[in-house]
């Protein structure tokens, strides 16, 4: 009978809390009828579809001919040594789509924007958090996950993936020394805080805590203390740091401290690494997600300090190597009606030295009605959990993972289809026709032989200027082969049109509009999934990166807001991801930067073009790693324009004349900066010597001329002539 505490029905009053034992049976429950629901609806699919991807049957061999197998009583057709190609249209499609995804993802413009008039700064200075955290913290982590995540989005079944988003503060030891005063200012510290010990002096406590350490009766309590403060010790460490301090005065221990902290992303494969209920519509508002890790001893070990396990939840899992808590089940029909039965579990050789280690996300309520998203740590074959439930403190207040699909035909997150399910008859077709004309090729090439009936055991070898003997003339011969079908030759490019056309692939055969409208929404899709990904990582950078950090990354030295409170990570910034997917055609790229430096600059008389914006959208296009490399922001590239302009005046008034360019220089900055000189210090313009004064009105005059010749004769080239009155 089924417990009153159901996954809905768990009570926790915020914060931990211990899970009861039926709890934590229901939620085994619930991962046993999420097995069994995949049986019905996923299972077979799967395997068929992974089946046609890699291209696998009965009685393949390496060398792509069917060959008898005896030991089978398995007989080759048509013929031994037959044709059996593998024809990886589907697998061709998925790696193609994949490639489009990541590709788009990696050159997607990321900003990020303030909501009110006054973020706009602080947006700014997320959008260089952001990119460092992609550049930097995820590095080649990044898109490994999104070629996974499009993998499985394109050729799982079901037609998706979830990409988890993780806060990581990583672990790690250094050998720390310490000595008997060190000792004492730590205990200390700690004896402070409770009212009875505020009184005691520092001498007084350090001429105890020496008697303490001689005294080797005293050495259960001064371990205590010592555990007290530094709970990771193990009884054996602490008893070897008092001896060290009782012969030497210090002693050397390994002390934890934070390695990294920054935000981690992970693909996650349904039903391998996570598992949710299959009427699930929204992962936000799921029952319960599972994930499932494999874990080695150590790191078993390790989650005890990192994660506060349980030393005797350790030592019982570590009782049941390679066993997993997700059974596989399988169905089939009986008398009308599907049932499902459980099959062998898979072989704990594939998981040997590993252990199983599952993490219940679950959403539940308090005993005040108010909603809150808590996780639970556990092992199937363990009666009681790893620690106590805990509430998760993301402030976004979701669930931190973000769905994936390649299709939505219903509510449902399960009914998504993948490529190789769509494109497996076809595939088959396909396969059928080459094989045929393969097989055809071998047997026109070098067809039967026609012999007499009285020679029915005559062997004859073929090849160049060898000899067949015949008693009669034509006896023996080829045998007239049939012409291969028309019908075939005509079948395989209707069957590439028919896929193509379907997904949308670039073809002859396919109308561009249709292509593109199919690759626009695929990548439109993926991004849209992708921008919720980088929300939920901004705001864990909001909450958890130090301040000093953020200060660092965005090259703050004013200071950073600290935006640590739930309403301000939850609703700050507005995050965009974009990019038209036609920039990855190399051709319609230059074709659009012809048409703006053609058409759309020479009618933009108000400058309302951000010519800066546009040259980096233009170049990036064309090649995004060295347009990254090599543009900078505008307001550093008037500052170089500026400071070089300077410097030639100085040049100026040691006689040396500067080279007068045309071309990639700001010749309108350029003059402002020299009339600026000669507004502000007029005498600096007087003390010139009467040549240097001659270069600078050359100088200046060349400027002018350039200004007008990039205003006043865009004019003159669109009307023929200037107007004589200045009039328009």
């Amino acid at each position: 009978m089924k417990s009153e505490n159901t996954i809905e029905n768990i009570k926790a009053d915020g914060g931990s809390g211990k899970i009861s034992e039926d709890q934590l049976t229901d939620l085994k429950n619930e991962i046993d009828d999420i097995c069994k629901d995949a049986a019905y609806d996923v299972q077979e699919r799967r395997s068929n579809a992974d089946d046609t991807r890699f291209c696998r049957w009965p009685h393949q061999s390496s060398d792509g001919l069917k060959h008898s197998d005896p030991h089978e009583n398995h007989k080759a057709f048509p013929f031994e040594g037959a044709s059996d190609a593998r024809v990886r249209l589907t697998d061709m499609i998925i790696n193609e789509r994949e490639k489009i995804l990541v590709a788009s993802a990696m050159r997607s413009d990321i900003t990020v924007e303030g909501i009110e008039s006054n973020d706009l700064e602080m947006g700014g200075r997320m959008s260089i958090i952001l990119k460092w955290v992609t550049n930097n913290a995820l590095g080649n982590k990044y898109r490994k996950e999104l070629k996974k995540i499009a993998q499985w989005q394109e050729g799982d079944v079901p037609a998706g993936a979830v990409m988890g988003v993780y806060w990581y503060d990583e672990v790690a030891l250094e050998n720390k020394t310490v000595t008997i005063e060190d000792i004492a200012q730590m205990l200390l510290a700690k004896l402070q805080q409770s009212p009875e010990a505020q009184n005691v002096t520092p001498q007084e406590f350090m001429k105890e805590l020496d008697l303490l350490i001689q005294n080797k009766t005293e050495e259960e309590k001064l371990g205590k203390m010592l555990l007290e403060s530094s709970p990771h010790l193990s009884d054996a460490r602490i008893k070897k740091i008092i001896n060290e301090l009782r012969e030497t005065g210090q002693a050397v221990y390994p002390s934890p401290y934070t390695k990294t902290q920054t935000p981690t992303i992970c693909a996650h494969r349904l039903f391998d690494d996570i598992f949710f209920p299959s009427n699930t519509t929204d992962l936000n508002t799921a029952r319960a997600v599972f994930i499932r890790e494999w874990l080695s001893e150590a790191q078993l070990r390790e989650r005890q300090w990192t994660h506060g396990y349980e030393e005797k939840y350790v030592d019982a899992v570590l009782e049941h190597e390679g066993e997993t808590g997700f059974p596989e089940y399988t169905s089939h029909e009986i008398a009308g009606e599907w049932q499902v039965e459980r099959v062998k579990a898979p072989s704990q050789i594939e998981h040997k030295g590993l252990y199983e280690q599952i993490t219940a996300y679950t959403r539940s309520v308090n005993e005040d009605g108010v909603p809150a998203i808590y996780y639970t740590c556990f092992h199937h074959q363990v009666e009681f959990a790893a620690k106590e439930r805990e509430m998760l403190d993301y402030a976004h207040g979701n669930y931190p993972f973000v769905w994936f699909g390649r299709e939505t035909l219903t509510s449902r997150l399960w009914d998504s289809r993948s490529v190789s399910e769509l494109a497996m008859g076809q595939q088959k077709m396909l396969k059928i026709l080459w094989d045929s004309f393969l097989d055809h090729t071998s047997i026109s090439t070098i067809p039967p032989i026609t012999v007499p009936k009285n020679r029915p055991n005559a062997k004859f070898e073929f090849g160049p200027l060898k000899q067949i003997k015949e008693n009669r003339p034509g006896e023996v011969r080829f045998m007239d082969m049939p012409k291969y079908p028309v019908s075939n030759d005509k079948a395989q490019p209707l069957l590439e049109k028919q896929v193509n056309e379907y997904f949308g692939r670039a073809d002859e055969l396919v109308p561009p509009a249709l292509s593109q409208l199919h690759t626009q929404d695929m990548v439109d899709s993926f991004l849209a999934n992708l921008k919720e990904v980088m929300h939920m990582v901004l705001q864990l950078c909001q909450q958890y990166m130090p301040d000093e950090t953020l200060m660092r990354i965005s090259g703050s030295d004013q200071g950073f807001p600290t935006i640590k409170s739930r309403a301000e990570i939850q609703g700050k910034f507005d995050l965009t991801l974009s990019f038209d997917s036609k920039d990855l055609d190399m051709e319609y790229v230059m074709k659009k930067a012809e048409i703006i430096g053609k058409y759309i600059l020479p009618i933009d008389t108000l400058s309302t073009i951000q010519r800066d914006k546009l040259v980096q959208k233009l170049f990036a296009g064309l090649d995004p790693s060295l347009a990254a490399a090599t543009i900078q922001p505008v307001q550093n590239a008037n500052m170089k324009e500026a400071t070089e302009e300077q410097t030639n005046f100085a040049k100026i008034a040691s006689g040396v004349e500067p080279p007068m360019l045309e071309d990639g220089v700001n010749h309108q900055l350029r003059l402002q900066v020299l009339q600026q000189i000669a507004e502000l210090n007029p005498d600096a313009i007087q003390r010139l010597p009467q040549d240097s004064q001659e270069i600078l009105k050359k100088r200046m005059e060349h400027l002018s001329h350039m200004v007008q010749q990039q205003t006043v004769n865009k004019q003159y080239g669109r009307l023929g002539a200037i107007p004589a009155l200045g009039g328009k």
